[in-house]
């Protein structure tokens, strides 16, 4: 396995154990967060969302499977996989700008998404994905509820 996909493995897996001093150490100063929340996010509003999700979805699985790995601009290498985030909404989730909801117990499937990591110089860059129109609006869409 090369190194940036070991790395990008990284991130998820510390994602998914809520070990956000692993997790930060792996972002860049100017991380940059795509298609989570209706708005870009800096590595801070990144790391604040990850604690939101795994409070409300602690079982939180991106069932992630490596696509690919390849080279964008003349620096940076973006890793690719392929994931199905499923979890159970047992706690509190709690973001800015929308009410506090409480536990559902509802289990989520998200549909099967891409997920991008550019990699900079062994550090991740930004990550994005092909979610409609972003994460954060499917994950209410499947507790029944919409971003107004």
């Amino acid at each position: 396995m090369l190194a940036t996909t070991a790395l990008a493995y990284k991130v998820l897996r510390a994602w998914e154990t809520n070990d956000t001093d692993t997790l930060a150490a792996c972002l860049s100063q100017n991380f940059v967060g795509r298609k989570l929340l209706p708005q870009e996010i800096d590595k801070d509003q990144f790391l604040d969302y990850t604690r939101a999700i795994l409070r409300a979805f602690p079982d939180w699985s991106f069932q992630a499977r490596f696509l690919n790995e390849h080279p964008v601009r003349s620096y940076d290498t973006a890793v690719q996989f392929i994931t199905q985030i499923a979890a159970t909404h047992s706690g509190d989730l709690a973001l800015p700008e929308i009410p506090v909801i409480p536990p559902t117990g509802t289990k989520i499937t998200l549909p099967a998404h891409h997920l991008d990591l550019v990699i900079h110089e062994g550090i991740i860059r930004e990550m994005g994905s092909d979610f409609s129109p972003d994460s954060l609006t499917e994950i209410l869409a499947q507790l029944g509820m919409e971003l107004l």
